[in-house]
């Protein structure tokens, strides 16, 4: 973490208006307070927006934004400024991206509803309202890999010893409580608990057990998740015998060759023109070994849980982590983040706009997007995220 001078930090750059600037260093306090009696959405953005510094935004009495509000929130600044690089001026200034009258703040003050907080991220309020704001100038470097990718930040490993913890009874007891407790579980955790119970109990279960999962005996045994599950949990307590080790080899074989299917699917799309793509590149053999060993996960949990499968993980490895890219999918843009992160990452987007998607869900039946100004900044970066109805995340890349 760099501190900088706070009267030097902001007026490194020239800026627009004519503020009275305060240094809080001579009352303790690592900061400035800037009050403007018009404040410039450019200057903003070079004095909190770029390095996202926390503010407190104080609005005019009698104000609109004070009287929807309150006197003062605390956030960052949510407006994206796009600039002509050659130029160094304004690009698009009369596009919705770039209204300079507008102040967008991402708040998580919990005295704000969620629609509050919701309103006041994307639609703003006038910046004319804008009073006074005071901020830390500190600014905090994202870690990287030796590769140059970026770390996925606030990720603790805990070391614990689950040698002793039954994990197939932990497995039935958790996903029991999900259910009981008003969880709608995805399709691959009922496969997983139905499975797992049989394993447990020697392939017996309460048919009313089947139903509640949307399962009868035959769809059961037919289906190869349930199905391994069912050995897998047998496999943690005894020996299999010769003909479960090779039904438990002929069900992992139909994986394999779904893998392949859904592998062979996405290079059919990545296909230049007429010319067909194999699987005998380095690339290739890589993103089919991932494929076969990758099984679907929730990645938020709560009341209507996200998750990704097979089809959202290949969709979005092969276009967007440039080692996996192959065909026409090598254009499209790249995460700065390494592959073995991209769960992590996921998982930190989704938990940063939590009470949003819970909202969506609760009062709207559609897909849930965030493009565009409504993009989601994590970590510096910008995402573009798009959930179906049921939860499934279908698309994820940073523009």
């Amino acid at each position: 973490m760099t501190w900088r001078s706070s009267i030097e930090a902001v007026l490194e750059n020239a800026l627009i208006g004519t503020y009275e600037i305060t240094d809080l260093h001579s009352i303790g306090i690592p900061g400035v307070e800037v009050a403007g009696r018009e404040f410039h959405l450019l200057d903003l953005h070079e004095m909190i927006g770029i390095e996202r510094n926390m503010t407190c935004f104080m609005f005019r009495h009698n104000s609109k934004a004070e009287t929807d509000y309150g006197h003062m929130v605390t956030g960052v600044l949510f407006n994206k400024v796009y600039m002509n690089e050659q130029t160094n001026e304004l690009a698009n200034s009369n596009s919705a991206y770039n209204d300079l009258a507008v102040l967008r703040i991402d708040c998580r003050d919990p005295a704000l509803t969620v629609q509050q907080r919701k309103t006041l991220k994307y639609k703003g309020v006038a910046i004319k309202d804008l009073f006074k704001i005071s901020y830390a100038t500190f600014n905090r470097q994202p870690l990287r890999h030796p590769t140059g990718k970026k770390i996925v930040p606030n990720i603790v490993l805990v070391e614990a010893d689950f040698s002793k913890l039954d994990a197939q009874k932990l497995l039935v007891n958790y996903l029991v409580m999900k259910h009981n407790g008003g969880t709608a579980l995805i399709d691959y955790e009922k496969e997983d608990l139905v499975g797992t119970m049989l394993g447990m109990r020697n392939n017996t279960i309460d048919s009313r057990i089947l139903e509640t999962f949307g399962f009868t005996v035959k769809s059961a045994s037919e289906n190869v998740n349930i199905q391994l599950a069912s050995l897998n949990a047998k496999a943690a307590r005894n020996a299999l015998t010769k003909e479960e080790l090779e039904a438990k080899a002929s069900y992992e074989f139909v994986k394999r060759v779904a893998a392949l299917g859904a592998v062979c699917a996405e290079f059919e799309r990545a296909r230049l023109g007429d010319r067909s793509l194999t699987l005998d590149s380095d690339a290739a053999k890589r993103i089919l070994a991932n494929a076969i060993g990758f099984n679907p996960s929730v990645i938020l949990h709560g009341k209507k849980q996200v998750f990704w499968d097979l089809q959202s993980y290949l969709h979005i490895v092969m276009r967007h982590i440039d080692a996996y890219q192959v065909g026409n999918f090598k254009g499209k843009t790249v995460l700065p983040y390494e592959l073995t992160d991209l769960k992590d990452l996921i998982e930190k987007v989704l938990d940063s706009i939590r009470e949003e998607l819970a909202l969506h869900f609760a009062t709207n039946s559609g897909e849930f997007v965030r493009s565009g100004r409504m993009a989601v900044l994590f970590n510096g970066d910008y995402f573009i995220l798009r959930i179906d109805p049921n939860g499934r995340l279908s698309q994820f890349y940073s523009p």
